[in-house]
């Protein structure tokens, strides 16, 4: 069963999406040349900041209390002092690279970073796992380093934008391309 998209989650969800793929990051950690942990370094403060506001906003917080509440909730599995637990599915371990839990929402961030369809194929099984493995979203942010910048052009083709809506609407993933 899907969790429901109220107006609220979608918006969180857009909100972290939109963070994500705020140009300050790439500026600090160039994503063709930089690994996935550098990039998801440069972007955990960004998305830190991000989910201080939703706090701010939603829950009527302080500045200085939602930026506290804000390191509780948003985990990274590369900072030492939270821990992303593991979820067993198929006999095998997963765990995505951010995790950010809001109220009763639930959501996984995983970053992918390729050039081919291996690496799109990866990224697609890692966030239909995640919903399997009680997430109420996924956000799915694919780092194209193709010379060429193809997966990044294909968002435009009709069948690539289909996908793309028919992930969101039937399995809660969220996704698109930098």
């Amino acid at each position: 069963m899907l969790s429901s998209k109220s107006t609220k989650r979608v918006q969180i969800v857009q909100r972290i999406m939109n963070q994500l793929k705020t140009p300050e990051v790439f500026k600090t950690a160039p994503y063709k040349t930089q690994m996935e942990d550098k990039i998801k370094t440069a972007q955990y403060p960004h998305l830190l900041n991000e989910v201080a506001k939703i706090y701010e906003e939603y829950n009527k917080i302080k500045p200085d209390k939602a930026k506290d509440k804000a390191k509780q909730t948003l985990l990274w599995e590369g900072n030492v002092n939270t821990t992303i637990n593991n979820s067993l599915f198929f006999g095998t371990s997963h765990r995505p690279d951010f995790v950010f839990k809001y109220n009763d929402l639930k959501i996984a961030i995983e970053i992918k970073r390729g050039e081919n369809g291996d690496a799109v194929r990866d990224g697609f099984g890692q966030a239909i796992v995640y919903t399997s493995c009680g997430y109420d979203f996924v956000i799915l942010l694919f780092i194209d380093i193709s010379k060429e910048g193809k997966i990044l052009k294909s968002l435009k083709n009709n069948a690539e934008q289909e996908f793309i809506q028919r992930i969101w609407e039937n399995n809660n993933v969220w996704f698109d391309v930098v």
